[in-house]
């Protein structure tokens, strides 16, 4: 057999074990907070119980209605008409929308009131109590809608759904109906307008076309370049032809000496009729003057008379050049100038040609750069004259899309007007139910209350589990075991103050009963008064223990503490003490706790205070005067007069020494000392005797005031014997440390037939 093999029972018997101590633990934790977890599990529970048994039986009708999309008429009629089509604005399906629809409040009310729906009180039913009953759904991937609706009476609850049903589909006739109308009173509303869009974009183009003076935009736009062109062409022979003219002139201007104007005027005067005739004569009159002058003298008469022609004729010839020139000759007629040979003639007439064709040709050049940049200036124009016909076209097209449109919409709205089709059916009508809902029949009563039942106890051990981790209080061994290092010497069972107080009763009335009055019983005190219980066996098992805790030498004094105060240590030094005594030692219980001392409660001493430990610190008292015995080998030095400060007087050579003294006197010496929380009294003590014993009970201390005195015993470096665990309930402890069924069945306190208490096993002691 294979190792492997070998270790699988050894595995599974430890998961088993595991297994066990968890179920256990468990077990104990809900144990020990029960009230939390059974409040948990009772809110869960009763509601949910009270849910179940006072529910009706409930009934579901079910109807189902097809949602068609688009209007059968107009898919009969090869329409495409959008009326009645569903459409949803957003992702949630159109299927979603008529179901609200189903459950608006119009149609819901008409339900209401057309079948006189009304509550338990006979009051009218109210719709949002409607609307809980019903439940309108789309069925996954189809066109169909489930309608369904609960009521007690399996009649009424098929009567609602096909009469909700029914008011649907009315009303989605009816909104289809309303929908084709509106359609047609819009479009027929429309059509005016769009017409006169029409026409207005028409006239805009015609318009436009008018002004800009447009034929063919786009001819023009191809012919634009050739004209351009060809109007370069002839600037450029116009240019050359100037040129030549303007060369001609200059050279005819060069030969005749004169300006053109000067040349022009000479030629008029020259050919002017009248000023030649008057110039014939007026040389004639100066030619007689000079010959006159050549014979008389110029004061002569005749000289004289003839110089008066000649001046007046003077006159007549400016007269006549001013009509030619229509400038003032000067005083004396230039008579050279008023007559021209033939070639000179001739060369002022070209003169005058040439000048007139020079003006002529420029004016021409004029002309054609005025008409290159008129034409340049439209053919840059021309691409926005084409951007706005292009608008002005689709303004056009569009009002004329629209209109065609519109016409074709209103003559399928006008057909489909005609027709009574909605888009929505009944696949299936609601038939009443034979059977009511699964959760409000007898099973699902009894399956909703197992549920429930269910859920409560997983909820009542959470909450005890919660209130387990929550709660920092030690309540088990294990606990002490895992975070103390020390050994535990015993564990005292938990010995109710009731418990005890029925077995004092039982005694009493024992011994009333054979003539005789019990005394001297103390709940505390279990090893002397109740010598045969399961807590005297814990105390006489703990003295076992620490008789043989070394292996060198016997524990004879040594101190008892706790972690804080609460935790029974005075009671576990008393009890201890009367366990050591009653094995025939002589035992010295020293209550050194001189803060709050107790002893003297736990042995019924009055005048504690007159003399004890502190007093035989002080020196004022013996150790005879301040021990009292308080039963057989038993004896007690209480704590004496309260010191302002403790710590003193037990850190002193005296106390030392008489640690030694007690041992020399004694064969077990018991300190009962304060607890370890920020007092220093114990660890003091500790030093001087064989260690401490620490006193922890459960449900008492916590985690932090446990590890805190770890730390306090360890930095101390103290002996600590062992652990005293104190108060432990035997039903709490998963791994049964203590079996007080084994302790009460075998070590009891033995009783007669009728229950009471035999006197003989029970002998009551007096209190010294």
């Amino acid at each position: 057999m294979s190792k492997t093999s070998q270790r699988t029972p050894k595995v599974t018997t430890e998961v088993q074990d595991q297994i066990e101590i968890d179920l256990r633990k468990f077990i104990l934790i809900i144990s020990r907070y029960w009230a939390p977890s059974l409040i948990a599990f009772s809110v869960i529970v009763l509601p949910i119980g009270i849910f179940a048994l006072t529910r009706k039986a409930n009934y579901r009708a079910v109807g189902s209605v097809l949602i068609k999309k688009d209007v059968p008429s107009s898919a009969v009629l090869g329409l495409k008409v959008d009326v009645g089509e569903i459409d949803s604005l957003d992702r949630t399906g159109p299927l979603t929308t008529q179901a609200e629809i189903v459950k608006s409040l119009p149609i819901v009310q008409r339900t209401i009131d057309e079948l006189d729906l009304r509550d338990k009180e006979g009051l009218p039913l109210k719709s949002d109590v409607f609307l809980k009953n019903l439940k309108v759904a789309p069925v996954p991937r189809s066109d169909l809608l489930s309608v369904e609706y609960r009521s007690e009476d399996p009649q009424l609850a098929a009567e609602v759904v096909n009469h909700l049903v029914k008011l649907y589909l009315d009303t989605n006739l009816q909104t289809n109906r309303a929908e084709v109308k509106a359609a047609r009173e819009f479009i027929q509303t429309q059509l005016p307008i769009v017409e006169r869009n029409v026409r207005r974009a028409e006239q805009d183009i015609r318009r436009f076309k008018e002004n800009n003076q447009i034929v063919a935009l786009q001819e023009e736009e191809r012919s634009s370049v050739a004209v351009t062109a060809e109007l370069e062409k002839r600037i450029s022979e116009i240019r050359a032809k100037l040129l030549g003219a303007t060369a001609r002139a200059n050279e005819l201007r060069q030969q005749v000496g004169r300006d053109v104007n000067a040349a022009s005027t000479q030629v008029a005067l020259s050919q002017s009729t009248g000023v030649q005739e008057t110039l014939k004569r007026y040389q004639d009159l100066q030619n007689q003057l000079a010959a006159l002058q050549g014979r008389y003298r110029d004061d002569h008469p005749k000289v004289a008379e003839m110089q008066r022609q000649v001046d007046e004729l003077g006159e007549l010839l400016k007269g006549r050049i001013f009509e030619v020139t229509g400038q003032a000759a000067s005083s004396r007629p230039d008579v050279g100038s008023l007559q021209l040979g033939g070639f000179r003639q001739q060369l002022v007439t070209e003169l005058v040609m040439a000048q007139l064709e020079q003006l002529n040709l420029a004016q021409q050049e004029e002309s054609l750069n005025a008409s290159l940049a008129a034409h340049e200036q439209r053919a840059s124009a021309l691409p926005k004259f084409a951007t706005a016909e292009a608008e002005l076209g689709r303004r056009l097209k569009a009002a004329q899309a629209t209109y065609e449109t519109l016409l074709s919409k209103l003559q399928e709205v006008q057909v489909a007007e005609q027709q009574q089709l909605g888009n929505a059916s009944i696949l299936s009508k609601a038939i009443p139910p034979e059977k009511p809902l699964l959760l409000t029949s007898n099973l699902g009563k009894l399956l909703l209350i197992s549920a429930g039942g269910i859920v409560g106890l997983i909820v009542g051990g959470t909450v005890a589990i919660l209130a387990y981790l929550l709660d920092r209080r030690i309540r088990s061994v294990q606990d002490l075991k895992d975070i103390f290092d020390s050994p535990i010497l015993g564990i005292i069972p938990l010995f109710q103050d009731a418990g005890l107080s029925q077995m004092v009763e039982s005694l009493t009335r024992s011994f009333q009963k054979h003539g005789s009055t019990p005394t001297g019983f103390d709940t505390e005190l279990v090893v002397r008064d109740v010598p045969r219980s399961p807590a005297t066996a814990a105390y006489q098992m703990l003295r076992t223990n620490l008789k043989f805790i070394s292996s060198d030498r016997q524990a004879r004094a040594f101190v008892v503490t706790s972690c804080i105060a609460g935790e029974g240590k005075s009671t576990v030094s008393a009890n201890l003490a009367l366990a050591y005594a009653q094995q025939g030692q002589r035992v010295l219980l020293i209550d050194a706790d001189l803060r709050r001392p107790r002893q003297h409660e736990v042995w019924s001493i009055d005048s504690y205070n007159k003399v004890g430990l502190s007093n035989l610190l002080v020196g004022i008292t013996s150790l005879e005067d301040a021990v009292r015995p308080v039963m057989e080998n038993l004896y007690l030095l209480p704590a004496g007069k309260i010191p302002p400060n403790p710590v003193t007087l037990l850190d002193s050579e005296r106390m030392a020494h008489l640690v030694q003294d007690f041992l020399g006197k004694f064969d077990c010496v018991i300190f009962d000392t304060p607890p370890l929380s920020g007092i220093a009294d114990a660890l003091i003590l500790g030093k001087m005797t064989d260690g401490i014993v620490l006193v922890s009970r459960m449900g008492t201390v916590n985690f932090s005031s446990a590890q805190n005195a770890k730390e306090y015993l360890g930095q101390a470096e103290q002996k600590v014997l062992g652990i005293v665990i104190n108060g432990v309930n035997p039903k709490d402890e998963p791994d049964s440390y203590f079996y007080g069924a084994y302790y009460y069945y075998g070590y009891g306190v033995s009783s007669t037939s009728n229950g009471a208490i035999d006197p003989e096993f029970s002998q009551p002691r007096s209190r010294r």
